[in-house]
């Protein structure tokens, strides 16, 4: 990850392309109730504790199988939650040799 890309993550507001277009699809229908859309997070991605797999997939450029296998491995961190799997931010982001 170039060190541009890592800024991009470290600010409030500052999440992939992706996940801003899924945001400014929400707002668009912010009078509506849509399962699926979320608001853009308040902190910054890397000063968050936990994110989910999708997120993680954005934020990182890897693929879903990438995070699972990394998962199994135990080279991330992560943790269940009903059905929902969380990953540990701080976990995702010294995977890709960003840590701070």
């Amino acid at each position: 990850m170039q060190p541009e890309q890592y800024k991009k993550l470290c600010v409030p507001g500052g999440v992939p392309e992706a996940m801003s277009a899924r945001a400014a699809r929400a707002d668009d229908v912010a009078s509506v109730k849509t399962k699926g859309f979320r608001a853009p997070p308040a902190i910054a991605f890397c000063d968050r504790p936990t994110c989910r797999i999708d997120e993680a997939c954005e934020a990182s450029g890897l693929g879903r199988s990438s995070i699972y296998e990394a998962m199994k491995a135990g080279r991330l961190a992560f943790s269940k939650v009903g059905k929902r799997t969380l990953i540990s931010v701080p976990s995702l982001l010294h995977l890709i040799g960003v840590a701070r």
